[in-house]
């Protein structure tokens, strides 16, 4: 079977949809597909751009909580302090009171206020 007559009439069916889709193009259809085509461009340089800048700032996230932990290490260090100096005050001035404190400190009574006179 000869298939070269077969092709020659593919090539023309194939010409005669080319023709009919370009009488269907008018000039603004024609514009718009130009300009998708732009657009499609345009976004993709900006996808492009986008996923640089991702990565930029997915290589300062460890910088940044690096200096995070630091900073959350030195408030430890400084809560340890006030623990330890609570722990000395609380040593300083700790244990029972004795019974006659009073007099080895010398502090005398107070006078009564006037407003607990008044209240008698």
């Amino acid at each position: 079977m000869d298939t070269t007559g077969l092709e020659i009439i593919i090539q023309l069916c194939r010409l005669q949809v080319q023709r009919e889709r370009e009488k269907l193009m008018t000039q603004n259809l024609r514009g718009t597909l130009e300009s998708m085509k732009k657009l499609k461009s345009f976004v993709d340089d900006e996808s492009k751009k986008l996923d640089a800048a991702i990565a930029d700032a997915h290589a300062e996230v460890p910088v940044a909580f690096k200096a995070a932990h630091t900073a959350v290490s030195g408030i430890r260090g400084t809560v340890g302090e006030i623990t330890e100096y609570l722990d000395e005050l609380k040593k300083s001035n700790g244990g029972d009171p004795l019974d006659d404190s009073e007099q080895q400190s010398n502090v005398s009574k107070l006078p009564p206020r006037s407003s607990e006179v008044a209240g008698r």
